[in-house]
């Protein structure tokens, strides 16, 4: 079962293949140019732009949140909030350089005065930029904006860095954790036969079901990536939730209805009190005849995001191969890019 030839004959793109040199992908983008922005005492960081290219964004946020010096914010649509303004730094990132509620965020940046960066693979953002004088971090498209998570998510925590908003321990643990990429590109890999591969374990899991996941408000950025690239690969439905909020809402919602898997995604590092609650829905979902799966990300930190991110997507591609679909097109969305164009 997902076995290479298979994969190949559904996967037209070779999105697996490009998955699968992410370890040196992520090596790669440790060589990207850093533009910084005017060097001064930030008070809020804010992260712009909308789907894939939003991701790096919501899990630096998510990572740097127990630490963080100033708050930070994700922002996904047209407008920025009314307290921007020459005290925030605005990160904006869109991978081809055209996204419209991208480009419009960045424009009110420059507008109000705001320290800001843009990120993109060239287009209408790096022609702003450039007239505008404003500092640009020019990345890989890759094969898909979703795909090109390393050219976003390295650039935009090295550009960090190099502004002081990180903790010296968060440096430490962002560059240590590289030593795990090569463990976790070969655990995953299209090579690995099934018995092995927990990736291709848990897609087959979901692969034809009805999904809602359960996650941690802590690691929600990463949750939201599981979520975009099982609706983006593999082009199905999947409800998120997260705790502690859904214990006060999402639970009442069983009743009466066991026709879903539960997939739980827990850490190492949870926190009691989240511990405790994941414990409780566990049992209830059980005596409720709700099928339930367990994903454990292994590590702490931004180690394990880097597994999360690794065991989800490609589980999300390998239900899509399970599925015959080819991961890579995303017809739907095209065509409504397509369609708002006209209505320009």
């Amino acid at each position: 079962m997902l076995e290479e030839d298979e994969i190949k004959q559904v996967d037209k793109s070779n999105m697996i293949t490009y998955y699968s040199s992410w370890n040196k992908l992520f090596r790669e983008a440790l060589k990207i140019d850093i533009t910084l922005p005017p060097l001064r005492e930030y008070d809020n960081l804010i992260f712009g732009g909308m789907g894939g290219s939003i991701i790096a964004g919501e899990l630096i946020a998510d990572w740097i949140y127990p630490k963080a010096k100033i708050p930070s914010l994700i922002v996904k649509d047209y407008h920025l909030p009314f307290f921007a303004d020459s005290n925030s730094l605005i990160i904006v990132a869109s991978v081809s350089g055209e996204t419209e509620e991208s480009l419009s965020l960045l424009r009110e940046a420059k507008e109000r005065g705001c320290g800001c960066v843009a990120l993109s693979s060239g287009g209408r953002m790096e022609s702003y930029s450039k007239e505008q004088n404003l500092p640009h971090i020019k990345i890989e498209r890759g094969l898909a904006p979703r795909a090109a998570l390393p050219f976003l998510l390295v650039p935009e925590i090295l550009l960090l860095k190099d502004l002081k908003i990180l903790d010296k321990e968060l440096i430490k643990e962002f560059f240590d954790s590289f030593i795990f990429l090569d463990d976790l590109s070969n655990s995953f890999k299209p090579s690995s036969p099934f018995e092995e591969n927990l990736a291709k374990k848990v897609a087959f899991s979901y692969y034809n079901k009805r999904i809602v996941t359960y996650a941690s408000s802590e690691i929600k950025g990463l949750a939201f990536r599981f979520k975009a690239s099982v609706n983006e690969n593999a082009k199905m439905s999947m409800q998120l939730e997260l705790l502690p909020e859904l214990c006060h809402n999402e639970i009442e919602s069983w009743e009466g209805d066991k026709d879903r898997l539960a997939l739980l995604i827990k850490r190492e590092e949870e926190r009691e009190e989240i511990r405790k609650r994941f414990h409780i829905i566990k049992e209830m979902l059980q005596a409720k005849g709700v099928e339930i799966l367990e994903v454990n990300l292994k590590g702490k930190g931004f180690q394990a995001i880097l597994y999360g991110l690794y065991l989800l997507d490609f589980s999300s591609l390998y239900a899509a191969i399970l599925r015959g679909i080819d991961p890579l097109p995303t017809k739907n969305i095209d065509k409504f890019k397509e369609l708002l164009a006209t209505q320009r």
